[in-house]
């Protein structure tokens, strides 16, 4: 059976040397794919198949449609008072002609086809089996929400080819940090993808293509973080990124003024509870205050010669206030690994160590502060 508006019904040559048993048969069959209006579901499979071919259900939906089909003709046959018996040897003498032949394609003996052919005898003999129709409504409904599953499972697919970089943000304390900035660069096209964390430090970077990726956490008060990623087609990578705290810099110049050392300052308590408490009506972290200063000196040894130069040091803030020199950063001898001034060095490095600070609070509990401080001294 051919068509939708006009269905032709079109038999193979060999149709004219039938019985009339046969013919009645075959073309009651094929009148029952009109009145149903297979032809056009058929063709709304087949089409469904050849846009989503790499798509299983796409060629379930074809198969399950025309067995369907082929059952419901065959139970529209038995409504009009053919016997059970006559048209199941019909059906398997059709079946031996065109398996003898190999003509599958022919769209006459469609009905004969061998395949599911043991599913419809039993259907047609058995006396208990369900005949009732589906309507045409019920078919294309079904029709439907097949082709809406084929699409959603294509768009899995489609989906596990790519990857996700999801995770959390949390502080060196273990708490989340709260609405983090996300910048995530491609490093093959340089494609940039920005997102920011929400309350809980949540983050989510989907649809991405493998391929090598940079990524940068950003939080003011927090150092930055840096970390690369290569995830793979469909890798779905969870990470927990620990944010460090940031460090503090101080710079200081020092000038060869003739004078004697200055005494450290400390200041007022007065002063002291001022600062403490503005620092204390922050959010999560609480800055660092100096409570006492001792200022570097210009050395002795070169005092009134015109001599400058520039000291930069390592140091921690303790969670007891005080502040330990690690290292001396610049200038360094790479041969010696010894500093290229040593009484400047020392100068700085003797009034570092007589600092005293209200140490960095992080969640209301003091933690150690990196620190950076650059000294100049000119004459």
């Amino acid at each position: 059976t051919w068509g939708w508006r006009r269905p032709a019904v079109m038999l193979p040559a060999g149709a004219f040397e039938w019985s009339p048993e046969r013919m009645r048969v075959v073309l009651l069959h094929e009148l029952a794919h009109a009145r149903r209006g297979d032809w056009l579901l058929q063709m709304a499979a087949e089409a469904l198949r050849c846009v989503w071919w790499f798509n299983p259900l796409a060629w379930l939906v074809r198969a399950r449609l025309r067995r369907e089909s082929e059952q419901a003709a065959d139970d529209m046959v038995l409504a009009q008072g053919v016997p059970a018996t006559t048209c199941a040897t019909q059906l398997v003498e059709l079946a031996k002609e065109v398996r003898k032949h190999r003509r599958t394609w022919l769209p006459a003996p469609a009905m004969a086809r061998p395949s599911h052919l043991e599913r419809r005898l039993s259907a047609m003999l058995n006396s208990h089996t369900n005949r009732r129709p589906l309507t045409r409504f019920a078919r294309f409904s079904s029709l439907g929400s097949i082709v809406l599953a084929s699409v959603l499972v294509a768009g899995l697919q489609v989906a596990a080819q790519t990857a996700r970089i999801s995770g959390a943000v949390i502080d060196q304390a273990g708490h989340v940090v709260q609405n983090p900035a996300l910048s995530l660069t491609n490093r093959a096209t340089a494609e940039q993808l920005r997102v920011t964390g929400d309350d809980a430090g949540r983050f989510e970077f989907t649809d991405l293509e493998p391929s090598e990726y940079s990524l940068v956490v950003t939080k003011p008060g927090f150092e930055r973080l840096f970390r690369r990623f290569s995830p793979e087609a469909g890798q779905q990578i969870e990470e927990e990124l620990v944010l460090r705290l940031g460090s503090v810099e101080e710079t200081i110049t020092v000038t060869d003024t003739g004078e004697s050392p200055t005494a450290a300052r400390t200041i007022s308590e007065a002063t002291r509870a001022r600062y403490l408490e503005h620092r204390n009506q922050g959010g999560t972290i609480a800055p660092p205050i100096k409570i006492r200063d001792l200022a570097p000196v210009y050395p002795a040894s070169v005092r009134g010669s015109g001599f400058e130069g520039k000291v930069v040091l390592e140091a921690q803030i303790k969670t007891d206030g005080t502040v330990e020199v690690l290292q001396i950063l610049a200038p360094v001898d790479p041969a010696t690994m010894t500093t290229v001034y040593p009484d400047l060095a020392r100068s700085a490095v003797e009034a570092v160590g007589g600092w005293r600070y209200e140490p960095t609070l992080l969640h209301g509990v003091p933690v150690e502060t990196r620190m950076t401080i650059n000294v100049t001294f000119r004459p």
